[in-house]
């Protein structure tokens, strides 16, 4: 820590960068007395608070060869049939019938439904 006294100044710059979809922020602080002596320099990040895991990173790689994964599956399964013509209901009652070990209930397929009703549909 640094004991800040009357007069002294405090410089501080931020930065921030989106790494996969999440931002990582930089700051830098330098202390200073009123004589241009420097009581303190500090460059801090979040990059190591929250460290983005190498499967992440190695997922995003150009090379990378994905295999779709059974909640990608349920995904696909429930947007091939927002057609116009199906309801929220009906998708879902498909959905607990086609995934019953994901969804045991109509109502727990209701909301993952749902939510991509939300967020897909016109």
């Amino acid at each position: 820590p640094v004991i800040l006294e009357l007069g002294d100044f405090v410089h501080v710059t931020f930065q921030s960068d989106l790494v996969s979809g999440e931002y990582i922020w930089q700051w830098r602080t330098r202390i200073e007395s009123p004589r241009g002596q420097v009581k303190g320099n500090f460059q801090q990040s979040t990059f190591f608070g929250v460290p983005l895991a190498l499967d992440r990173l190695h997922k995003r790689a150009s090379g990378y060869v994905p295999q779709i994964d059974e909640s990608g599956q349920v995904d696909r399964f429930i947007l091939d049939r927002m057609d116009g013509k199906t309801t929220v209901h009906s998708i879902a009652d498909a959905v607990a019938a086609r995934f019953p070990a994901n969804f045991p209930t109509v109502r727990e397929a209701m909301i993952r439904v749902a939510d991509l009703s939300e967020r897909y549909s016109s």
